[in-house]
């Protein structure tokens, strides 16, 4: 398995939204990976404003916002659907998508990720895999990996780059996943308010989805009833 993931990171290009080796070595039995440098750092240090202050970034526009979200989507359509053989990446978060100099996306980290042979369609795994908050209910209980599951993930991604706020929202015992929270706040018609209030003081582009849209159309990604979600190349159209 070890062996087919490697090939499959080597086999990586530019193109594929997804982080590509430059090299590797293999020496006293540890196989070390070498990834191209992505100099603005995670997803997480700009939604979070995670070592802002040593790098000075900016917040980030919602039209960066919106080209970031639409790169993910294109690499998980590329590992589920273009790649010779299924990909199931498993630990979709903000904190495995990199930026390059450009602000486009790659979705690295590919340590939890399985292969699968051409008659499966799922991983039935041990224990669960992933990072809560991102994790979806089926998978939680059945222990069962699949495409719909990382495009669950995605959707709770999604979420964080709309709202500015955790997956897992620790200061709130009463409603603790950021998906629910949406929900609700869908319920109460009050879907714009959910909106990043950083994004006010940034502009915008009139032809740019609104941020409240996409929340509405992607959150149906992450919805806590359902078991699945909208495949990843609807999500590139949107």
């Amino acid at each position: 398995m070890r062996c087919v993931l490697f090939f499959f990171q080597s086999d990586l290009t530019s193109t594929a939204s997804l982080a590509f080796l430059s090299g590797w070595c293999y020496k006293k039995g540890q196989l070390l990976l070498v990834y191209e440098y992505m100099p603005n750092g995670s997803l997480d240090q700009h939604l979070f404003r995670r070592d802002v202050h040593e790098q000075r970034w900016p917040v980030l526009s919602w039209v960066r916002r919106y080209a970031i979200v639409g790169d993910v989507a294109a690499g998980l359509h590329y590992m589920h659907h273009e790649y010779t053989r299924m990909v199931l990446h498993r630990d979709v978060k903000a904190s495995n998508v990199l930026l390059d100099a450009s602000f486009r996306a790659r979705l690295g980290d590919f340590g939890l990720a399985r292969v699968l042979d051409d008659d499966r369609e799922a991983f039935t795994d041990l224990h669960v895999a992933g990072t809560c908050g991102f994790i979806a209910p089926a998978y939680s209980v059945g222990h069962r990996a699949s495409r719909e599951t990382d495009v669950f993930a995605f959707g709770a991604l999604v979420l964080e780059v709309v709202t500015g706020q955790l997956a897992l929202r620790a200061g709130d015992p009463r409603c603790p996943l950021l998906s629910d929270w949406v929900w609700q706040m869908h319920g109460r018609g009050a879907l714009l308010s959910a909106v990043d209030q950083s994004l006010a003081s940034v502009p915008t582009s009139s032809t740019t989805t609104r941020p409240d849209a996409c929340c509405c159309s992607r959150w149906r990604a992450a919805v806590p009833t359902r078991v699945t979600g909208p495949p990843c190349r609807r999500c590139c159209r949107s």
